[in-house]
């Protein structure tokens, strides 16, 4: 069961904006011929002599990791803003995919693919604000225009996309959440690299430290709605690392001891809620892992995405988790007393028992999608199974969104709910 990190977090260590008071956009010229050249997995130049330090110094050099900004002005001020994050290159020329074309590997054709936090990029996608403008930033400060292709702030990840530039990659490992319990590690050594608090004097910047525990943590952010403060977002897979980060860190590496690249430093409590220990964290990079071969396809191909999601789905839960924060927190929307969560009001008197859940499982508040229309709201997941006849079990929001991001159009996948009474029912739902 997962340990929760009891106050709410009111800011995320790692993205800030900034008030932009002069003509932020700077011009960018390159070369319209361009010249592709087959990159190199850096995480197969490590040898068995090299140790955190030597590691380090090939990512930083070997062009790799990197700086993200987005440049934004909101609608309703006209002020401009600035966010400034982390990412890492984990696909770029050259990579080969486990998806074949015909008999052959698919093999990303040009530019590369940069993941780093959904919060660090969120105003990209955010409609309150236009003139966006993104850009990765590698050692040497040179500066390359990318874009979405892929976002999640449930699990606060996205990949970019940059067909201006083949950055150098890191071979990403899952050794945190989609595993078993004996896989699972603490107290040893990882680093981060990151940009603490500007893109030029301190990017690439790295710190070490140790994973803290070996389960799992939830914790929570704040924002505050006409005058109301509601939980933003719950993180429900958060790693408890002993890693020194701060402003702009978000979206960097977290890297074990060899190299791999296990997560994405994302959040940090405040001290004051703490008793004065700042304590830091990092989601997986296991929901990356699981798409990467499917989003490299479709870009490719100029395709779109078929990923789907909880909101692609137009399904609306809540966990035990999240009802542990939003079910004690109301807010008045058009004069009607509301619980919101992502994104989403409902009714306190309609949904005050489902507001109140507390049992294992994803809990259908409201369930707007043509697929899984038979999830009727009100009744929980508990389980599924995907095409290949594998069952995941739903403990929470997590679950199902990880396997949701196993399936694929034309799957035939079997649901199993469980009612208000205690009874269970399973579906079978065709993709």
């Amino acid at each position: 069961m997962k340990r929760t990190w009891g106050a709410v977090v009111s800011t995320l260590v790692a993205v800030f904006l900034i008030a932009a008071g002069i003509n932020w956009l700077f011009p960018l010229v390159f070369n319209s011929e361009r010249t592709y050249s087959e990159t190199n997995c850096l995480t197969e130049q490590i040898s068995s002599d090299m140790d955190v330090y030597d590691i380090a110094k090939l990512y930083r050099d070997g062009d790799s990791t990197v700086a993200v900004k987005v440049f934004a002005k909101q609608i309703s001020s006209g002020t401009s803003y600035s966010s400034l994050g982390s990412g890492v290159c984990v696909a770029s020329k050259g990579y080969q995919t486990s998806i074949m074309s015909g008999t052959i590997p698919l093999v990303a054709s040009k530019g590369s693919y940069i993941i780093t936090n959904h919060h660090v990029i969120d105003m990209a996608q955010d409609s309150a604000y236009t003139d966006v403008s993104m850009y990765v930033i590698n050692e040497a400060e040179e500066k390359y225009p990318c874009k979405i292709i892929w976002a999640n702030k449930n699990l606060d990840l996205a990949v970019l996309y940059c067909d201006s530039y083949n950055f150098n990659y890191i071979t990403m490992k899952d050794i945190v959440v989609d595993c078993e319990e004996k896989d699972r590690f603490d107290y040893q050594q990882v680093f981060a690299i990151g940009c603490p608090l500007d893109e030029q004097d301190y990017l690439n910047r790295m710190t070490v430290g140790n994973i803290a525990t070996n389960d799992v943590l939830s914790m929570f952010t704040a924002a505050s709605i006409g005058g109301y403060t509601v939980m933003d977002n719950m993180y429900e897979d958060v790693v408890d690392i002993a890693v020194g980060i701060t402003s702009g860190n978000s979206g960097g590496g977290v890297f074990d001891e060899n190299g791999y690249l296990i997560g994405l430093t994302t959040l940090g409590t405040s001290e004051s809620v703490t008793g004065g220990n700042q304590m830091n964290g990092m989601v997986s990079v296991y929901p990356i892992m699981s798409i990467l071969d499917r989003l490299i396809e479709n870009n490719e191909a100029n395709g779109a995405n078929t990923i789907y999601t909880l909101e692609s789905l137009g399904i609306y839960g809540i966990d035990a988790n999240e009802a542990s924060v939003a079910g004690d927190v109301t807010v008045l929307k058009n004069g009607t007393t509301s619980y919101y969560l992502n994104g989403q009001y409902y009714s306190a008197s309609i949904y005050s028992v489902n507001f109140a859940f507390d049992d294992e499982g994803y809990h259908i508040l409201k369930n707007q999608s043509s697929k899984f229309n038979r999830l009727y709201s009100g009744n929980t997941i508990v389980s599924c199974q995907d095409a290949s006849g594998k069952t995941w079990t739903i403990s929470d929001r997590n679950d199902f969104i990880y396997f949701l991001l196993n399936v694929n159009e034309g799957d035939s996948l079997k649901v199993t709910l469980k009612g208000s009474l205690g009874t269970t029912s399973t579906y079978t739902i065709t993709l």
